[in-house]
């Protein structure tokens, strides 16, 4: 390959960008909606850092308890169907999980919109260990360049 060849292959490869991010963050949805679910489930915080309040309330508490499911935070996780109806989208260069339950108006508006936003270390995880691996994959599959004279 000549300097003129690798240009090009570099130009190509820019112009290429977007919808190569798109197939990567595609092919990987799974792991992006289980950085989500886990941050929900485990660390019962939202997009924003905080934790998720208010509180469940006492009824909803103890019928946790008696399913032996957590009950001192809230983790919005009864029956597991609002969890499986998440997806994600993928839009003007940001990445955001969605759901397409009812459930989720009523969740948001009792526990904020960012429950289902990214923190920004969600969002420094997806960049550094799913897609810069995969773009840098793209840039170095170029052949070497060889300078004639």
């Amino acid at each position: 390959m000549n300097i003129a060849q690798e240009i090009t292959f570099l130009e190509n490869t820019i112009s290429e960008m977007e919808p190569l991010i798109r197939k990567i963050i595609d092919d990987n949805k799974g792991i992006i909606l289980r950085i989500i679910k886990f941050r929900l489930y485990n660390k019962s915080i939202d997009g924003d850092g905080n934790r998720i309040t208010p509180e469940y309330k006492m009824s909803t508490s103890e019928g946790k308890k008696l399913r032996g499911q957590i009950s001192t935070r809230v983790t919005l996780r009864d029956t597991g169907k609002w969890y499986r109806s998440f997806y994600v989208v993928y839009e003007n260069g940001e990445i955001r999980v969605n759901s397409d339950s009812i459930k989720t108006g009523l969740l948001t508006e009792q526990y904020g919109n960012s429950i289902l936003d990214f923190t920004n270390q969600d969002i420094t995880n997806i960049i550094k260990n799913i897609i810069e691996p995969e773009i840098n994959k793209r840039i170095n599959s170029s052949k070497q360049i060889i300078i004639d004279f």
